[in-house]
Formats: C-alpha cells, sequence, structure tokens
C-alpha cells in the first residue's frame, strides 16, 4: 500500500471514529429529550387524570369495578375524564394485587414497580417502558403515581413517534456518516497526493542523481506551487530538501577534492617516475660503466624508490585513516610525545627542548603519534644542521617550533594541503602531505592544527586535541 494510500485510509478512520461517535452523542442526546418532553406531558396529564380519580364519585366507582373488555368501548373516548385528557392518553388503574380496576386501553403490562407504587402511602411516581407485542403500539412510555386505598394510576402514551422519529435520524445519520467517510477519503487521497508530489519530486531527483552521478545539479522542490509555501520558512519539506541539498554540496566537495587528489598524485608520482625511468635506461644503454658511477646511479634509483615509496604510503594512510580509526582510549598525551622525540633524537642530529606535562585526551593512539612524528619530521626538516627543535605539551596542546626560515604570512594556511610547496623552497624534500595528515588526524577527534604566533626566526606548529572528559 502506497504512502499515499495508507494518508487517506487514516484520514477517512479518523473521520469514521468522529463521526460515529458525534452521532452516537446526538442520537442519544436526541432520543433523551424527546423522552424527556413525553414525560413532562405525561406528568401533566396524569395530574388532572387524578384529580377526577380522587373524587368521591370514581372512588364509590372504583370500589365496585373490576376490568372487563367490555369496558374498553365503554370509558374510549375523549370525554372520559373531561375535556383535558387528550385522545392518545392510554390510562389504567390498578391495585397492589396488580388488579386492574379501571382502563380505556387494552390491559397495560404491569410491573412489580406499579405494584409497590399503589402500596406505597404518599405521593410516588415510577416511569418506564413498557414493550407491547401482539398489537401495533410496540412500546409504551407509562408514568404510574400512587393513588388512595391502595391503587395506582398508570397513564402511557405511545412512543411511535419518537421511535420514528430515531429511525429516521439514524438513518440520516447513517447516510450522513457514509458520504462523509467518502468524501473525507477522496480529500485524503487529493490532499496526501499533493503531500507527497514533493516527496516524489526528491524521490526523483535523488534516483537521478544515484543513476547519472551528475552531482552539480541541487535538488528543487517547487514547494510555492504544490503547498503554496514560502521556501524561505522553515518547512519540514523546505529543509528536507535543504538537507539533500547540504548533502549533496558536500559529496560535490568530497568529489572534488578526490579528483584533485588523483590530479596532485600523479603530478607528484610523474617525478620519481621518470627519474628511475631515466636513470634505468641510461644503465641498460650504456654499456662501459666504472663501478663509482654504477653506485650512484644505484644510489639515485633506490632514493627514488624510498621517495616513491613514502608518498604511496602516505597517499594510502590519508585516503584510509578515517575508514580504519580504531576506538578511541584514554591516554597521556605526554607518553606519546616523549616516545616519538626520543625516535627522531636517535635519528637525526637535531637539539630537542622537551617541556611536557601530564594531560589525557581520548583517542587512537596510533593515528595520533603519526601526527605528532609528522609534525616534529616537518621541524627537523626545516631546522639547520644541529638546530633546536621545542617541544611543549600542555592541556592537550602540542606545540613544535624550529628555528629554520619560518613560514611566509600568506602560507600559513596552505601548508596543511596536499601537495603544497612553499614558493621560497619549491623543490624541498617530502611528499608535500606531513601537515596535511596531521590536521586530518586532529580533526578525526575534534582537534585542531594551526600556526602558532612568536617571536624570533623559525616557525611553531600547534597540534591541539580536547581533554578527556573522563579524567576531569
Amino acid at each position: 500500500m502506497s504512502f499515499r494510500t495508507r494518508v487517506a485510509c487514516l484520514i477517512a478512520l479518523v473521520v469514521a471514529s468522529v463521526t460515529l461517535v458525534v452521532t452516537i452523542g446526538f442520537l442519544y442526546v436526541a432520543d433523551s429529550q424527546a423522552k424527556n418532553s413525553l414525560d413532562v406531558e405525561l406528568e401533566k396529564r396524569s395530574v388532572i387524570v387524578a384529580k377526577f380519580l380522587e373524587s368521591s364519585q370514581w372512588n364509590r366507582r372504583l370500589d365496585f369495578s373490576g376490568y372487563s373488555p367490555r369496558q374498553t368501548p365503554f370509558l374510549s373516548g375523549v370525554k372520559l375524564f373531561g375535556p383535558y385528557v387528550a385522545e392518545d392518553v392510554l390510562i389504567q388503574v390498578v391495585d397492589d394485587r396488580g388488579k386492574i380496576l379501571l382502563s380505556n386501553v387494552a390491559p397495560i403490562p404491569i410491573s412489580r414497580g406499579v405494584r409497590k407504587i399503589a402500596a406505597a402511602r404518599g405521593k410516588f411516581a415510577l416511569v418506564e417502558t413498557v414493550n407491547i407485542e401482539g398489537i401495533d403500539i410496540a412500546q409504551l412510555r407509562v408514568r404510574s403515581v400512587s393513588l388512595s386505598q391502595n391503587r395506582a394510576l398508570m397513564v402511557a402514551s405511545p412512543m411511535d413517534k419518537i421511535n420514528n422519529t430515531m429511525d429516521a435520524l439514524q438513518s440520516i445519520a447513517l447516510v450522513t456518516g457514509f458520504s462523509g467517510v467518502a468524501v473525507s477519503a477522496l480529500l485524503g487521497f487529493f490532499i496526501a497526493g499533493r503531500v507527497v508530489r514533493p516527496i516524489r519530486q526528491l524521490t526523483a531527483a535523488t534516483s537521478s542523481v544515484a543513476n547519472s552521478l551528475e552531482l552539480d545539479d541541487p535538488i528543487n522542490l517547487d514547494l510555492s506551487v504544490d503547498l503554496n509555501l514560502d521556501l524561505n520558512r522553515k518547512d519540514e519539506l523546505g529543509e528536507l530538501a535543504k538537507s539533500f541539498n547540504l548533502m549533496l554540496s558536500e559529496l560535490i566537495e568530497s568529489r572534488r577534492q578526490q579528483q584533485r587528489l588523483v590530479t596532485d598524485a600523479s603530478h607528484e608520482l610523474r617525478t620519481p617516475l621518470t627519474s628511475l625511468r631515466t636513470n634505468i635506461e641510461f644503465m641498460s644503454r650504456a654499456k662501459n660503466l666504472s663501478d663509482e658511477e654504477k653506485s650512484r646511479i644505484t644510489d639515485d634509483i633506490l632514493f627514488e624508490l624510498d621517495e616513491l615509496t613514502d608518498l604511496v604510503s602516505e597517499l594510502v594512510d590519508l585516503a584510509t585513516d578515517r575508514h580504519q580509526m580504531g576506538a578511541p582510549v584514554v591516554v597521556d598525551f605526554s607518553e606519546i610525545v616523549k616516545r616519538v622525540v626520543e625516535r627522531h633524537m636517535r635519528r637525526s642530529d637535531c637539539v630537542f627542548v622537551v617541556d611536557t606535562e601530564f594531560c589525557e585526551i581520548k583517542v587512537d593512539p596510533s593515528l595520533v603519534e603519526r601526527a605528532v612524528s609528522n609534525l616534529i619530521s616537518n621541524a627537523v626538516k626545516w631546522s639547520p644542521s644541529a638546530g633546536i627543535v621545542e617541544v611543549t605539551v600542555r592541556d592537550g596542546n602540542l606545540t613544535v617550533r624550529d628555528y629554520g626560515p619560518g613560514i611566509a604570512k600568506g602560507e600559513t594556511d596552505l601548508i596543511f594541503e596536499r601537495f603544497f610547496r612553499s614558493a621560497s623552497s619549491p623543490s624541498a624534500e617530502g611528499s608535500g602531505l606531513g601537515l596535511s595528515i596531521v590536521r586530518h588526524i586532529a580533526e578525526s577527534f575534534n582537534g585542531s592544527a594551526h600556526v602558532v604566533d612568536h617571536e624570533g626566526e623559525g616557525a611553531a606548529i600547534a597540534l591541539s586535541f580536547p581533554l578527556s572528559q573522563e579524567s576531569l
């Protein structure tokens, strides 16, 4: 079942439920009002009749009265109890044993409650609905009131008018209810179609993007036409379209970065590959090479292979760091830094000045160690021979400073870009990916990497991570 059909059915079900409740309430109120009106009329008539029956003439007649079918035509008529009793008033007088003393109608069923009314001393009344079988009148509304001498007066009126009216109201309510449900279902189907149309457009647009892989065309929902909404409003469908457009923009940026990475990587790979090809072709064509020349060419080939290996490794690391990230754990940042510094002290002639303090961060230790190593390697690369490298760790912030040529003002953000080469030293060693990986790892753990302003020569770069809340 489609979403449009489900919405239409839901609306029809809600309307049917509301219609049912309202109809039941309406019929109940109408029935109660009709019965109350009849009860008031019976009360008025019972008062009039009771006055006649309490007279001495009727008391004597009732003392010697015994009901027989022949009384019915004799007692029937408008004038029986005076000119104030209507023709449709059915009257019956009974005693406490249930004996009918007087009646202008076929016997009305006598309940136990009526006999109690007759036996009671005082003015009591009982209103009930009596079902009669075998005659045209199916129901009577009966009001019984106590008389003197253990008698009770039963004043009744047919309920055929009330029942006919209620049957007509029920038929009208039934037809109206079914009509309302049918109309609401059609309207619900139409409204659901209007609501679903933007979603269908969105589905078609996303399917088109998935099939064609064309990300440059943003999704455009004509909400102002479909739903008469202002596109600047924070409507759910508008927000949905904006979210998809934001997703597309992120995908576009990701693809551009991917294309840029492929382009830059191919450019960077071309240089060592060209050098390798040149050296290998030279060795294959040259017949008489001295051992010294062979050794020099072999060293060049090995150097280029090392450069190529490092470049490929850094490319793989940059592309897979986010996907191979392990579960973050709480570690001491200063211990990682000390461990990395010790390795670099053994491999370089730089003098390291280390100042660290205990601080815990929640990260992947192997990735952070790689970022710290790249940062220190960058400082060693730009330091002069036997230069000083200062390493400081405070509150989750690592600052590495060298005393080399420094960073030009316009390059403070560019040095974190992939394959960036400084204009002052375009032929510097390295793949140009080290600092890019540093920032990538930092941002993976809600950290940052940036250039620190300082006085004097050299450059200072900071790697920052938020302190672990588990240690606070």
